[in-house]
């Protein structure tokens, strides 16, 4: 079921576009906000993310944790990356002609009592690579200064054998296929604006607990065959360098799913959560610009005779279309990079 959640992510984090002053269906909008984004030569983003979990809810024990296998043991690790609480402000531009995008990342992870920890971090990526700056006080914590201020290489391991016209196209071929079926479902255009910014559309992608099972059966039994379909065809399969057999194998990952592993599955969710809210918002202005993606959550999560209730807020903003972009970073040298196993006198008994 972990493929029809990522699915159901990617979604939501795409379905939008503008109309001629007013809302247009979200099925015929999302061709044209998806490939405005996907062929833009540049832009800038900034967002804010605010997460919290309500630890009053669990009962922990006194003394802390010693160790990750006690925290997954009470089912809530988040409580040792957050603390209470965690605000995340990221901000930075993409510009296709340096073939790059930075980040400037800053999290404020606040404990309680008074108790505080600002961590920031820079992100520079490429069309085949990307590196994150490690943080000297977060290094610090981790026992191994030397590596503060240095670059981790993150790579991708594979680079998406497409053109950017190409990635424009299947997007939005395949973008519009999940419209077309979650429309109505769970899949609305909505009213309202968000603060100050003023967006000519806005959409939204809901899950709730009384369209949770509609929209996993929707996601198995027609928007993943399309899908599939879709990369099945010559063209698609050429472009991907994918075989018949890689199709055969896409289409058994699903096909064998009945109706009623579904509605189990729907139900062990249901069962395992309380969910207040779950939504993606997306809005975009009169030139089919996506200008705005803004998200919350609320829900209990609840374990053996502990529940913990995790709440967050994510407000994004997109612009400067294809202007000239502030890239202060660059890439990386070798001597700005750190390695693994260049610094091996640690050990995980040093750690402890």
């Amino acid at each position: 079921m972990k493929k029809i959640m990522n699915l159901l992510l990617t979604a939501g984090m795409v379905v939008t576009l503008s109309g001629c002053g007013k809302p247009i269906p979200v099925d015929q909008a999302i061709p044209g906000a998806y490939r405005n984004l996907a062929e833009a030569k540049s832009y800038a983003f900034q967002a804010k993310m605010k997460l919290r979990v309500d630890e009053d809810s669990v009962n922990l024990p006194e003394e802390g944790f010693n160790d990750m296998e006690t925290a997954l043991s009470y089912g809530s690790p988040l409580f040792m990356l957050l603390g209470k609480e965690a605000t995340i402000e990221i901000q930075g531009a993409y510009d296709r002609e340096e073939n790059r995008a930075e980040a400037e990342l800053k999290l404020q992870l606040d404990g309680g009592d008074d108790s505080s920890t600002t961590i920031k971090s820079v992100i520079v990526a490429t069309e085949d690579n990307a590196w994150i700056k490690i943080p000297e006080n977060f290094a610090v914590m981790m026992g191994e200064p030397e590596v503060g201020g240095k670059y981790y290489e993150l790579g991708t391991g594979y680079k998406i054998p497409l053109t950017p016209a190409n990635l424009s196209q299947l997007g939005t071929e395949g973008l519009k296929i999940i419209t077309e079926d979650l429309e109505g479902i769970a899949l609305k255009n909505v009213k309202g604006q968000r603060g100050n910014l003023k967006v000519d559309t806005l959409s939204r992608l809901e899950i709730t607990e009384d369209n949770l099972e509609d929209v996993l059966r929707i996601a198995v039994k027609n928007i993943l065959p399309k899908l599939v379909e879709l990369l099945g065809t010559s063209e698609w399969r050429s472009k991907l360098d994918l075989t018949e057999e890689d199709i055969s194998s896409m289409r058994s990952s699903f096909e064998q799913i009945t109706n009623e592993e579904i509605s189990t599955e729907a139900n062990n969710l249901k069962e395992g959560m309380e969910l207040r809210k779950a939504f993606v918002d997306l809005g975009t202005n009169k030139s089919s610009r996506l200008k705005y993606i803004g998200a919350k959550f609320d829900l209990d999560v609840l374990g053996d005779g502990d529940t913990f209730t995790l709440k967050a807020d994510i407000n994004a903003v997109l612009d400067r279309y294809n202007k000239k972009q502030q890239l202060k970073y660059g890439i990386p040298t070798e001597d700005e990079v750190f390695r693994d196993g260049e610094y091996d006198e640690y050990t995980e008994e040093d750690l402890e």
